[in-house]
């Protein structure tokens, strides 16, 4: 049992840690429905066109099938009240329809308030994500349009840039790296450290235990101090 806890606590343990953060990184094959009060009058379209740009292997915005993963709904802006705020948001998601809410701001333009999202899941953080990294994309690109930028230098002045991280090993050569391989190797080190050491702790305490109840202890302690008994264990242990 100890040999096997051994082997199998270390696995469990990273198991339990890359496993929930493969799960999140993983797309689900599924289409969101996103209603949209765009109070600007002038991001909607942008953005659902931006929302078809990403092809990738871990994350696209196709779907398996080839269809669109986020499907926009323009939604009538719903009674406010004196502050702005929403009455009742909740309203919207009936069964059939969107599965979130996206309201624009007339100052979102302008960068004087930021959108607002509406769900019943707020852990869903892909979506959230891809759609901010959307309008962070088009607002930009919108701004300099109105300045008399052509749209060829726009797209060329918010183009995103992407830096490939390369690690130099100890020969001096250079390999494709990224902080997340560092990261999973740092702490699979950790684990193969740790969780050997903890289960070897539980079996020296079981053992002691079973010394004292059978009284081996009494005939060690006759042969040694204690102070020596100890210190021994705690030498192997280490």
């Amino acid at each position: 049992a100890f040999m096997i806890s051994t082997i199998l606590t270390p696995v469990l343990m990273g198991v339990m840690l890359f496993l929930p953060q493969s799960l999140a990184r993983t797309a689900d094959d599924a289409k969101v429905r996103i209603g949209v009060i765009d109070r600007t009058g002038r991001l909607m379209a942008s953005l659902n066109e931006e929302l078809a740009t990403v092809r990738g292997v871990d994350y696209s915005d196709y779907l398996k099938n080839g269809s669109r993963r986020f499907e926009l709904v323009a939604v009538p802006d719903a009674m406010r009240s004196e502050s702005g705020e929403l009455v009742n948001p909740g309203e919207g998601f009936v069964e059939g329809g969107p599965e979130a809410l996206l309201d624009i701001g007339p100052g979102v333009y302008k960068g004087n308030e930021d959108p607002r999202w509406y769900s019943r899941n707020v852990a869903d953080f892909m979506p959230i994500r891809r759609v901010e990294k959307a309008l962070n994309t088009i607002l930009p690109r919108l701004r300099l349009a109105e300045s008399g930028v052509s749209e060829e230098l726009v797209r060329a002045g918010v183009f995103p840039i992407d830096l490939k991280t390369h690690k130099i090993g100890e020969s001096g050569l250079a390999e494709e790296s990224e902080f997340g391989k560092e990261w999973m190797k740092a702490m699979l080190l950790a684990v193969s450290l740790y969780a050997p050491t903890l289960m070897a702790g539980f079996a020296l305490s079981r053992g002691l235990l079973e010394e004292k109840a059978n009284r081996v202890i009494e005939v060690l302690v006759s042969s040694v101090s204690p102070l020596e008994l100890m210190t021994g264990k705690i030498l192997g242990q280490a």
